[in-house]
């Protein structure tokens, strides 16, 4: 096994005034999975990792089963990776230069935010207002060339969220970011228990992310399928489109008086929301939960769409480490967080085998020693899930993000 500690020195230097060839994409091991694990568990702790991972591996296999039937092939046609080369370099120098905000736009602040009110809901919290915002993004490919083929998705244009709020007014509001193919409300609510933190005292922000949810297409035959169905280039966008959009439910928040807001998100959530804290400011945390560090070092394990990727690759003549590279361009670990490290936390399941945990000891390690807090469990299955809510609400008490 490797020591993930003396691969540090080479893995996550992002600095541009270094030579390309000293970036972490070149020099950390292709499949995080090969890093050792620094959690220590006893006994039992044993016997909920091999349960829970056995379900991961499980999951795994139908997802990417899924992906490999659907949205793969779509991806990797030699038309599309035709385009990819003529594309790569665009997203390869962004992530070279290491400088989120060039990639990472700003938005503007008078982009208007549509609120409607809804009463009758399942899960409307009890003494308090239920809303659904709504906005048009201007967002625009970074990359021209591929200005007509990403808004073609209109129906992705049209940005989501659904916000909980206090009838007194503004709170201190905690944003959640989904994962992948998992945007419904409902589970979401129940996942990150939004009915216990309303009654804490917090107004709470459910994000939609791009393709997802009210924003997927209606030939595409799950929540997420677009995300990964249009080639390496249009995710490259997507993940910087999900970023935009969300500070343009910052400024709203800002806006509407919120007195704090922070950021937290699962699996392809905790991935956004660890990107966010390379890029904005304003948060009063960053906390994601069994987080992806590399997309195209998650795909490495995700059989068979590794396989039909790197072969498809392969034949096209694509260096699976330009594309790494290519990728990158989104990685977290290729910016330096914006918020110091005391307000940056990672939750890893030490039975994760869908982003296994070595990927949110990465994040955290590259985040100069940020808090990082593991539990027993898998990706999905979260046992001892109080424990480390526990130490989230320690951690809010330490910042001081505490509720009206």
């Amino acid at each position: 096994m490797i020591n993930l500690d003396s691969m540090l020195p080479g893995m996550f230097k992002s600095d541009h005034a270094h030579s390309d060839s000293e970036h972490w994409w070149h020099n950390s091991p292709v499949n995080f999975s090969n890093l050792s694990l620094q959690y220590k568990p006893n006994l039992l702790q044993k016997l909920y990792i091999q349960t829970t991972s056995a379900g991961d591996i499980a999951l795994r296999t139908s997802l990417s089963g899924l992906l490999t039937t659907t949205a793969i092939p779509n991806a990797v046609t030699p038309n599309k990776l035709a385009l990819e080369k003529e594309n790569q370099q665009f997203y390869m120098d962004i992530a070279s230069a290491g400088q989120a905000h060039k990639f990472f736009k700003k938005p503007s602040k008078d982009i208007k935010v549509e609120e409607s009110f809804i009463n009758k809901v399942k899960f409307a919290p009890p003494d308090g207002h239920y809303h659904k915002l709504s906005f048009h993004s201007p967002y625009r490919p970074a990359n021209p060339n591929l200005l007509d083929d990403y808004i073609y998705h209109h129906f992705n244009i049209k940005a989501h969220a659904q916000y909980w709020t206090h009838r007194s007014g503004p709170r201190p509001t905690i944003c959640v970011v989904h994962g992948f193919v998992a945007s419904h409300y409902q589970f979401n609510s129940v996942f990150f228990d939004i009915p216990k933190l309303f009654n804490q005292g917090y107004d709470v922000l459910l994000y939609t992310l791009p393709f997802h949810g009210a924003r997927k297409g209606p030939n595409a035959p799950f929540s997420g399928f677009d995300i990964f169905a249009n080639g390496f280039s249009s995710l490259c966008e997507s993940m910087a489109h999900a970023v935009y959009d969300f500070r343009v439910f910052l400024n709203y928040l800002e806006e509407r008086g919120a007195p704090s807001f922070g950021v937290t998100g699962i699996s392809l959530g905790g991935y956004t929301s660890a990107l966010l804290a390379a890029v904005e400011d304003r948060l009063s945390f960053s906390i994601p939960i069994v987080p992806v560090a590399s997309i195209y070092d998650a795909m490495q394990i995700w059989f068979p769409v590794n396989k039909v990727v790197n072969t498809a690759l392969m034949l096209s003549g694509i260096d699976k480490n330009d594309v790494r590279h290519q990728l990158a361009s989104h990685s977290p670990l290729t910016y330096k967080p914006v918020i110091d490290k005391e307000r940056l936390m990672v939750i890893a399941g030490a039975g994760d085998r869908i982003t296994p945990p070595q990927h949110s000891e990465a994040i955290a390690k590259h985040w100069g020693g940020a808090q990082l807090e593991y539990f027993p469990g898998g990706h999905v299955v979260h046992l001892q899930k109080r424990r480390y809510q526990k130490k989230i609400d320690e951690f809010f008490n330490k910042i001081g993000f505490l509720p009206s």
